[in-house]
């Protein structure tokens, strides 16, 4: 399996992002076709592989690197991560 850095780069991305605006918001990205579903059925899908190691890689950057400085809210179909001290 060949390492490219992409999850990297994007989570050191978003992780200024965090820090210039105080607040960032992932959204999920569902695997399949939701057209026709009903809402619970939508709910039980699960998030796309790739998006849950992101998220992962994301959490544990921000734990490790900048423990207490954050909180996270999850939702339904989306985290929500935000500074606890931001000021512009």
């Amino acid at each position: 399996m060949e390492r490219r850095g992409d999850t990297t780069r994007l989570v050191d991305s978003t992780i200024q992002q965090l820090f210039i605006k105080g607040e960032i918001i992932v959204r999920e990205h569902r695997n399949c076709n939701t057209d026709g579903m009903r809402r619970s059925e939508i709910m039980q899908l699960d998030w796309a592989p790739n998006q849950k190691h992101f998220i992962k890689v994301l959490l544990r950057r921000l734990k490790v690197e900048h423990y207490g400085q954050y909180e996270v809210t999850k939702g339904g179909g989306y985290i929500r991560i935000k500074l606890y001290r931001f000021t512009r």
